[in-house]
Formats: structure tokens, C-alpha cells, sequence
């Protein structure tokens, strides 16, 4: 069963930026970047809250970033 509270509470507790050194947002002079995770090559990771997500709309955490750099 879907939780909005207990999705928002691991959100929350789950994101971290240390310390931002002026890397955010990043710019495309950056040099190298470590995309680290299972989902990082990953369409389909929409869940119950995107019902009217079109898979062939979707890019991954690797495509989204290389677009943007």
C-alpha cells in the first residue's frame, strides 16, 4: 500500500548534499561526474504517482544529465 508520509519521510531523510562548494547546479565546464546507483541507466522507475507516464516520454538519471551538460 502507497504511504505519501512514509514516501515524503524516506525523501527526506534518504537526500544529501554535504556541503555545496559551488558545484550546484552544475555547469558544463565540469570535468567528471560518478552517477552511482542501480537506477542510474534506469527508464522505468516511475511508480503509482506518475499513472500518465508514457515509458517511451521517459529518459534516465544518465540520459537527463548528458542532455543538460
Amino acid at each position: 500500500m502507497f504511504s505519501p508520509s512514509i514516501a515524503r519521510k524516506a525523501a527526506e531523510e534518504s537526500a544529501v548534499l554535504l556541503k555545496n562548494n559551488g558545484v550546484l547546479p552544475l555547469s558544463k565546464s565540469i570535468g567528471k561526474l560518478a552517477l552511482i546507483g542501480p537506477y542510474v541507466d534506469e527508464k522505468a522507475i516511475h511508480g503509482e504517482w506518475s499513472a500518465f507516464v508514457k515509458a517511451e516520454e521517459c529518459v534516465s538519471i544518465k540520459e537527463g544529465i548528458s542532455n543538460l551538460l
